[in-house]
């Protein structure tokens, strides 16, 4: 998945990067020594990070986040509309090689109207309510697949992918433009009813 390349930074650097993200809150300011902020470099961002920013000192844990560059940060809001008008501001590339960093990152950090389409590449992905029976597990497993390339057009890429809505679990081609547009077709229900946590989705 996406977040699996996130470092941890050290103190000098949250207080770098809270110091140009907390004026963009709604809500109180970050404090750099109760805040733990998960980076990586984003491939298809030339010379941004992503940031997971995590207050563990209050109860929910408070979490926001941003891709950031010194002196451009810029606050995740879950909307499609947030990473187009990101994709402009900064410009994307899109290639062979990034599409697949994308994509995950778009439907982990957007949202429509009823909620998030969440990409699953193997059954861990899947927040169980209470684990499956072996053999429905097993099943699962073998039914799901990483996220892979079906085509590679002049105006960008189709790929296939594997999917948790609300309790259900479906396949679907996305096709992404070179300018980060992002579109779903084929979609085909695969699983319904499953004992999934709504909305979220395993790390």
């Amino acid at each position: 998945m996406f977040d699996e390349t996130l470092t941890e930074l050290e103190l000098d650097d949250i207080a770098i990067a809270l110091d140009q993200i907390n004026p963009l809150l709604d809500g109180a300011s970050y404090d750099p020594v109760t805040t733990k902020i998960m980076a990586s470099y984003i491939s298809f961002y030339h010379g941004y990070q992503f940031l997971d920013i995590a207050d563990h000192s209050t109860h929910p844990v408070r979490r926001n986040v941003a891709v950031y560059s010194h002196g451009d940060p810029h606050i995740l809001n879950y909307t499609n509309e947030s990473i187009y008008a990101l994709n402009k501001h900064i410009g994307i590339l899109i290639d062979e090689n990034t599409v697949y960093d994308y994509v995950r990152f778009f439907f982990r950090h957007s949202a429509g109207q009823h909620g998030r389409f969440l990409i699953i590449e193997n059954v861990d992905d899947i927040a169980w309510k209470e684990n499956p029976p072996p053999n429905a597990r097993q099943a699962i497993s073998k039914m799901i697949q990483p996220v892979t390339l079906k085509e590679q057009k002049k105006t960008g890429f189709v790929m296939n992918a594997y999917m948790v809505f609300k309790n259900g679990l479906f396949k679907a081609d996305i096709t992404i433009q070179l300018d980060g547009t992002i579109s779903m077709s084929n979609e085909e229900l695969l699983i319904e009813d499953m004992p999934i946590l709504d909305d979220v989705i395993g790390h």
